[in-house]
C-alpha cells in the first residue's frame, strides 16, 4: 500500500468523524438541562405555532422560563412546547479536521510524482496551516440546533353529557 493510499484513507476517516458525532435532540423534556445552560439563547416553537425567543432563565421538569428583551420573564409549560432550538457554534475540531484533510490531500495529489516521504512531510506542514484556517472559519460560524422535539400529538374528540339537560359537550384535545 502506497503512502498516498494511506493518506487518502486517513483523510476519509477524519472527514467522516464529525458527521457521525452530530448531537441528536433530547428525547425527554426532563433532560433539557443536559443540552441547555442558563443564559443560552433559544427559540421555542409552541404547538399553536407561536415562536418565543429569549435566554434560558430557568428549567424545571414542567416548564422553561425565558428572559425576554426588556427584562420580562415568560414561562412556557412543557405541554405547550413543540420544539426548542439553540444557537451553537460550529466545533473547532470539525474545522481543523476538514482544513487539515483538504490541504493534505491537495498537497499529496499535487506532488504525486514525488516520493512518499515528500508527500507526507508536505501534507503535515500544509495540513497544519489548513487546520488553522479551518478553525478560524468555524470560529465565526453559528447555526441553529434543535435540542428538544416533542413527540407528535394525536387529536382526541371527547363527547360527554352536559351538566344540565339532555345535551352533550364536545371537547377536542391534542
Amino acid at each position: 500500500m502506497t503512502d498516498l493510499t494511506c493518506v487518502l484513507r486517513a483523510v476519509l476517516v477524519v472527514l467522516a468523524v464529525p458527521a457521525i458525532a452530530r448531537a441528536q435532540p433530547v428525547a425527554a423534556f426532563d433532560h433539557l438541562a443536559d443540552a441547555l445552560n442558563g443564559g443560552d439563547r433559544v427559540r421555542v416553537i409552541q404547538w399553536t405555532g407561536h415562536v418565543v425567543q429569549g435566554k434560558v432563565a430557568a428549567l424545571t421538569p414542567d416548564d422553561i422560563a425565558l428572559a425576554r428583551d426588556g427584562g420580562a420573564t415568560e414561562r412556557i409549560a412543557r405541554a405547550d412546547v413543540r420544539e426548542i432550538s439553540a444557537r451553537r457554534r460550529d466545533t473547532l475540531q470539525n474545522g481543523a479536521a476538514i482544513g487539515f484533510a483538504t490541504t493534505a490531500l491537495v498537497t499529496c495529489l499535487a506532488g504525486s510524482s514525488d516520493d512518499g516521504a515528500t508527500c507526507v512531510a508536505g501534507a503535515v506542514i500544509l495540513g497544519g496551516l489548513g487546520a488553522g484556517a479551518g478553525m478560524l472559519i468555524d470560529a465565526v460560524i453559528r447555526r441553529r440546533v434543535v435540542v428538544f422535539r416533542a413527540a407528535e400529538r394525536s387529536a382526541v374528540l371527547e363527547l360527554r353529557p352536559a351538566r344540565r339537560g339532555l345535551a352533550a359537550d364536545a371537547v377536542l384535545r391534542w
